[in-house]
């Protein structure tokens, strides 16, 4: 555990600092760019972000009068003409949906160069027709806006041609990077350990029980996220509802750890949940959307199928993992002296990672 510890952390170390250093600029954009907006463009936000861009942004006052949308397919085949061969869509983010109103605000990886990360082709459309409201030159950026898309593109992994395998790395290392965390909070339980569990000081039993709860709990939010996505109605207030059931069902397990009887109990039972959560995904996309695995792969849907599989697989992996998580070794009863009485040998082989999440309460 120790060794791996070291290697992941290793490893891992290059990426963690590039995404914390990127995501602290994306999460401090608004107090890092106020000053200059106050300075440059007498604390007109909105003229920034234009400039940014390299075009005005469309009004988009939502009028009140319900409309119906277009499907994404339809606005990736509205794009400018000047898109065509250089610009992949990569995401589509609508304002006021079901608005007569709504607009679509379109972003795309620039496919000239895979080292590019300077480029960040972007348009609005109008969300009811696909009319192409505004857009900046996909091939050439400015200086403001190609050195915000250099740090949006390499946070989100978006560069060009590369970006497939871009993001099969980034999610190793995201992996690795979590599990330095984890292994970290397990390592510093275990070598603090005494010899009578009971004695375990109630600090070592709280963080014992928030890495379960942290750790097996984000695993059991995720397949809740992607759930609530594919239940729920698509309106307005999806986002929020998809913020509720995740943060929601996060919160709520990491209780349900620090009141458990023991973490690895709580391990177990929570990783299990996280397996049929994770099972109930694939089956929830197909009765709703009707595309099941064997569609997705008949339809060559491989974006869709990846995730079913994905989820599958994880399900698997951590019903296995729940299955073959087993308590540690009973705490030796204590003599009437109050000394511990000695155990069997079978029952003092404790040296798994379960050993250092099992400080009896």
């Amino acid at each position: 555990l120790a060794d791996a510890h070291t290697v992941l952390g290793l490893i891992g170390l290059p990426f963690a600092a590039m995404y914390a250093i990127t995501g602290t600029f994306l999460a401090l954009l608004v107090v890092i760019l106020g000053p200059s907006v106050i300075v440059l463009f007498d604390g007109d936000y909105q003229n920034a972000l234009d400039l940014s861009a390299g075009f005005e942004m469309p009004a988009h006052e939502p009028s009140g009068d319900e409309a119906e949308m277009l499907s994404f397919a339809e606005y990736a085949a509205s794009l400018p003409a000047s898109w065509e061969g250089v610009a992949t869509p990569t995401v589509m983010r609508v304002h006021g949906w079901g608005d007569a109103n709504a607009i679509v605000e379109v972003f795309a990886d620039n496919t000239p160069s895979a080292t590019s990360l300077t480029a960040r082709p972007h348009a609005v459309l109008k969300a009811t027709t696909g009319e192409v409201l505004a857009s900046n030159n996909a091939a050439v950026g400015n200086a403001l806006g190609g050195t915000s898309a250099a740090i949006v593109n390499l946070h989100y992994a978006r560069m060009g041609p590369g970006t497939p395998f871009a993001k099969v790395l980034y999610f190793w290392l995201a992996l690795a990077t979590a599990a330095v965390i984890l292994t970290g909070n397990v390592l510093w339980v275990l070598v603090r350990r005494p010899k009578d569990p009971r004695a375990t000081p109630k600090l070592h039993r709280v963080l014992a029980r928030l890495t379960v709860g942290i750790g097996c709990g984000l695993v059991a939010s995720i397949p809740v996220l992607f759930l609530t996505t594919a239940i729920l109605p698509k309106t307005a207030s999806l986002p929020t509802w998809e913020n509720v059931a995740f943060f929601g069902t996060w919160a709520v397990l990491i209780a349900a750890a620090l009141a458990w009887r023991t973490p690895v109990a709580a391990a177990r039972w929570q990783l299990a949940l996280a397996g049929v959560l994770s099972l109930l995904v694939p089956v929830a996309n197909g009765a709703v959307t009707g595309a099941w695995p064997w569609v997705s792969a008949a339809s060559g849907w491989s974006y869709v199928l990846t995730v079913d599989l994905g989820f599958l697989l994880m399900a698997l992996a951590l019903l296995w993992t729940a299955v073959r998580l087993r308590p540690a070794a009973e705490t030796p009863p204590l003599s009437d002296d109050g000394a511990a009485t000695e155990a069997p040998a079978a029952r003092v082989r404790d040296q798994h990672v379960g050993a250092a999440l099992h400080p009896t309460t």
